[in-house]
């Protein structure tokens, strides 16, 4: 009796540390965000972050290797939101895709150009960052998965080249943010590059409009 006694003190411990580690986490993070969104990535120290979060400097350093893991971890949660948002939305396909491109590109902006720098050369060479390949996957299902749902729901047909698109599509978004860093953020991602974007889904996915079949509703 006395052996599960302190046993189960000790879960109802790690349990009690781990929600408050959570919680910390989870302060760094909406800090994280608030400040980045306010001041740019390039303008906001890890000190700026704990100091908004109310928590040591050091404390930084047990949740995150550095200032950009933050990002990256914010960046990703959001994707993931974006995506099952996107895929819950009535209509096109054509819709869906440029929601889902636009919001990327709004998130590409408050990245900023380093750290999408720093997002372009890992993916390139997955050496370089843990996990990056992974990432770049995980986007090319989220297309792949917005596209076959077109085919689904009766607005493509059935022998839509879904694999050929998707990367279609991922290279011209990747160009995108390849030029815009090139040039050094000279131009709005969002308010120039988005409306291109929108222009290109309609026009390569006119030519696989399943125009004799109605969309499921």
């Amino acid at each position: 009796g006395r052996q599960i006694s302190e046993r189960s003190r000790g879960m109802a411990f790690t349990m009690a540390f781990t929600k408050k580690a959570e919680r910390t986490k989870g302060r760094l993070l909406n800090a994280a965000k608030e400040l980045i969104s306010e001041r740019g990535f390039e303008k906001v120290s890890v000190e700026d972050i704990t100091r908004k979060a109310g928590v040591a400097k050091g404390t930084f350093y047990h949740y995150f290797e550095a200032k950009e893991n933050v990002v990256q971890e914010l960046t990703f949660s959001k994707l993931l939101e974006l995506f099952t948002a996107t895929m819950e939305m009535e209509g096109s396909p054509e819709k869906k895709l440029s929601h889902y491109f636009m919001e990327l590109l709004h998130e590409a902006e408050w990245m900023g150009v380093n750290l999408l720098r720093q997002w372009l050369r890992s993916v390139s060479d997955p050496k370089m960052i843990e996990n990056s390949t992974a990432r770049f996957e995980d986007g090319y299902r989220r297309i792949y998965a917005i596209l076959q749902q077109g085919i689904d729901e009766g607005y493509l047909i059935k022998d839509t080249p879904v694999d050929l698109l998707t990367k279609l599509f991922l290279s011209h978004f990747t160009g995108a943010l390849a030029t815009w860093c090139i040039l050094d953020a000279k131009f709005s991602l969002s308010k120039e590059a988005g409306p291109l974007v929108k222009e290109d889904i309609e026009s390569v996915l006119k030519k696989y409009a399943a125009s004799s079949v109605s969309p499921k509703s």
